[in-house]
């Protein structure tokens, strides 16, 4: 043990910021040219302007620091730790990964040259693509990475089946998190949304629109996804294996509990041989009288 001739002393338990000594004094400056690996691969591919102005493959950049602008003031001591921006990219973008990080790096950086923050911040990207390709547990730990990474407000996921069941971890952990989803129940006290529209509405819209302009057979496509909760709801009247010939499954929205009928049967053991003794059917007392009704 430490006595007083040799007493213990405490270290930094982590490490301290750093400081990548770029910062200028007339405007704010990050620590990439550009929020993707394009620039360094080959240049941008984008023939149409649906398609993007990235590339086919290209890769965000894990960790962006930007510094505000120093205005001419020399900071003593360890330098300012970034607060930290967190990306969750939750799709296969395509060509359109540079056009979500570039106009991320320039928000920021137009934020401090405006002075709204004098502190650097560092914008965090995880790729954890998930539903309707992969698996909706990738979402789940890649916000839970950027959580535990220490990031304020996670931007992301986009996709609508994602951010529906990431809901309930956003609003348990308390770090906001902005979605662009057309699902109107990405909802709580930490989750926001700036979609452009939603689903239940564009859905009225486009069958509007079909009508007004004459159109009287339509048809429709959409994603193949694994929201399997709902698929659960609209099982009706499925027979059973267990329990009697009256045994169905069945659930809907608020009932998930299945079996119904006669699910319960009635057996008794007795000189080590078990004995069908019938099903539990339970019946008003008129309806057991009744010869048309009677239980077999």
């Amino acid at each position: 043990m430490a006595g007083q001739d040799h007493p213990r002393y405490a270290e930094r338990m982590f490490p301290g910021p750093a400081d990548h000594g770029i910062a200028r004094p007339d405007r704010a400056v990050s620590t990439v040219q550009s929020g993707t690996d394009t620039a360094r691969s080959g240049g941008y591919q984008s023939e149409l302007w649906y398609q993007g102005s990235g590339r086919i493959g290209e890769r965000p950049v894990e960790s962006i620091v930007i510094y505000p602008p120093t205005g001419g003031v020399a900071t003593q001591g360890d330098p300012f730790e970034p607060v930290k921006i967190g990306v969750l990219i939750d799709m296969d973008l395509g060509q359109l990964t540079a056009d979500l990080m570039d106009p991320i790096i320039l928000a920021v950086e137009d934020a401090l040259n405006e002075g709204v923050y004098d502190r650097p911040v560092e914008i965090v990207t995880v790729d954890a693509r998930g539903l309707p390709r992969e698996n909706y547990r990738k979402v789940r730990h890649g916000y839970t990475r950027l959580v535990q990474d220490g990031c304020v407000v996670v931007i992301g996921p986009f996709i609508s089946d994602n951010s529906v069941n990431v809901r309930d971890l956003v609003n348990s952990t308390g770090v906001p998190c902005l979605g662009w989803t057309g699902t109107t129940r990405f909802h709580g006290e930490y989750c926001f949304t700036v979609a452009n529209g939603d689903i239940p509405t564009e859905s009225w819209m486009g069958a509007d629109w079909c009508f007004r302009n004459g159109h009287s057979k339509v048809g429709f496509f959409w994603e193949k996804g694994s929201s399997v909760k709902a698929g659960l709801e609209q099982i009706k009247w499925m027979p059973c294996t267990n329990g009697g010939p009256g045994c169905y499954l069945t659930f809907a929205e608020y009932d998930h509990r299945g079996y119904k009928g006669d699910f319960l049967t009635i057996r008794e053991l007795r000189g080590g041989e078990l004995r069908f003794r019938g099903y539990y059917r339970p019946q008003h007392p008129s309806n057991t009288r009744s010869p048309l009704l009677k239980q077999e």
